[in-house]
């Protein structure tokens, strides 16, 4: 991250890409000598005699909004600091023209143009070159404006008339051909000490991080970490994909994203439609909102339905908020989990009665398989409950266990009333631990119907027993 120097090492870096640009486009025939200053407007010189000038003149200084999904500092359990958010700035710059010939204004006005064009982001070598060549006593060279995680970008920003003569009266100076810019994002980063968490004499109670603070640590690294990838990609969309040009900005939004360590909220832009597009697509969209479509992270879904298969709602979510910084909800951990089961169930394959393929010559040409798979299958019937009425019938449930040779064994189970499709899940089963058509397979149930219509045609090397 650069540190507080960083905005005179924008301006410096500018100034010095504009004049090395206009001395290698020889223009001193045309306009004479040039200089390149980056001045208050009312203090340029100006008049017969005076040299052409092109000066870069910072007029404002702005909150990035992307990164204003950076939370506030984190901190631990006893309210010590433990690490903050950098501070993201866009600097807006107007570039002015100053001659006192015919067209010489417009000339430099151009070149200068041309090359914030054809530059459009300040390279890390270019900014560590001439930094490194300032004097020095300015200190320029230590703003480590080249290690900042976010690259510099050149963005031209249209102003209208109404605003350019705003500007112009509150500087107190007259108006000379203008071009106006936006240089985002800097950040600057705090140099104060950052606290680490205090300890008393040592014991098994206060060695290394408790359960709350190592809660704490990991939700501001996650709010850290979020807020740069937001920012990111905010800032990416502030061109069209399709044709470069700048977006307007129409306002701005706060998603809600459930991660595994902590609920973020995020600032989401929504950008007006650009010129190139269709007069029939939508006159604005939110792309960030657009690309965190399910709000929930995967990860949290993964653990949300891992654990709520092995125990029950409630205790589910008390064991997420015992040991992640999250805060977790029956309801959603039940929709969570529904919603898992359907995605996986709609990504299974269509029920088969034949499960065998191809034949004893595509069997031979396979590779010499692993050890036989050994499937133990049973069914039972359970107690069913509806409501509050305890004697709503039975049902039938089909369990099994799959054990390899080599490996873990994996559990499968249904009911078969509900599943329609019970061959294909078992064969999916089979599949994942590495079954070939050309692999031993003995099956042991205790030959029911629904139980042996199950295994058959599942591999044409199956041993099929009966268990007394």
């Amino acid at each position: 991250m650069s540190n507080g120097l960083a905005i005179a090492a924008v301006s410096a870096v500018l100034t010095n890409l504009l004049n090395s640009w206009l001395v290698d486009q020889d223009l001193s025939g045309s306009v004479g000598s040039v200089a390149v200053s980056a001045l208050a407007p009312d203090l340029i010189e100006i008049g017969a005699g005076k040299p052409s000038q092109i000066n870069l003149f910072l007029y404002q200084v702005a909150p990035n909004q992307a990164w204003r999904n950076a939370g506030p500092p984190s901190r631990d359990a006893r309210g010590n600091r433990m690490a903050n958010a950098p501070l993201a700035l866009d600097l807006h710059y107007l570039l002015t023209a100053y001659a006192s010939q015919n067209y010489h204004a417009e000339i430099l006005l151009g070149y200068a143009m041309q090359l914030l064009h054809e530059a459009p982001s300040l390279a890390r070598d270019a900014i560590r070159e001439i930094l490194s060549a300032r004097p020095p006593n300015d200190g320029l060279a230590s703003a480590d404006l080249a290690e900042q995680v976010e690259q510099i970008k050149i963005l031209p920003q249209p102003l209208n008339t109404e605003e350019l003569s705003k500007l112009w009266s509150a500087f107190q100076s007259r108006y000379r051909p203008s071009a106006a810019y936006q240089i985002s994002v800097v950040l600057i980063e705090g140099t104060r000490a950052v606290r680490a968490p205090q300890r008393e004499a040592l014991t098994d109670a206060t060695l290394g991080l408790t359960l709350a603070e190592s809660k704490t640590l990991l939700a501001g690294v996650q709010e850290r970490m979020v807020a740069q990838q937001a920012a990111s990609y905010s800032m990416a969309q502030q061109t069209c994909p399709a044709c470069g040009a700048p977006r307007r900005c129409k306002g701005h939004h706060q998603i809600v994203v459930r991660s595994l360590f902590g609920t973020l909220r995020l600032d989401s832009p929504r950008f007006r439609r650009c010129a190139c597009q269709p007069v029939d697509s939508p006159r604005s969209s939110s792309p960030l909102a657009e690309c965190l479509p399910e709000r929930t992270t995967p990860e949290l879904r993964y653990l949300e339905a891992k654990w709520a298969v092995l125990l029950p709602f409630g205790v589910t979510v008390d064991v997420l908020e015992e040991v992640l910084p999250l805060q977790a909800r029956v309801a959603t951990v039940y929709r969570h989990t529904q919603q898992v089961a359907e995605r996986l169930e709609g990504e299974l394959g269509d029920e088969q009665p034949f499960f065998i393929e191809g034949c004893q010559r595509d069997w031979d040409a396979l590779s010499r398989p692993d050890g036989p798979l050994t499937v133990g299958i049973d069914g039972g019937y359970v107690h069913a409950r509806d409501g509050d009425n305890r004697k709503a019938g039975w049902f039938e449930q089909i369990v099994g266990k799959s054990v390899p040779t080599d490996g873990s064994a994996k559990c499968f189970g249904f009911v078969t009333s509900y599943d329609t499709k019970p061959k294909r899940r078992l064969a999916e089963l089979l599949k994942a631990q590495g079954l070939q058509m050309n692999q031993a397979i003995t099956f042991l149930s205790d030959g029911g119907d629904n139980v042996r219509d199950l295994q058959l045609y599942l591999s044409p090397l199956a041993e099929h027993l009966l268990e007394r």
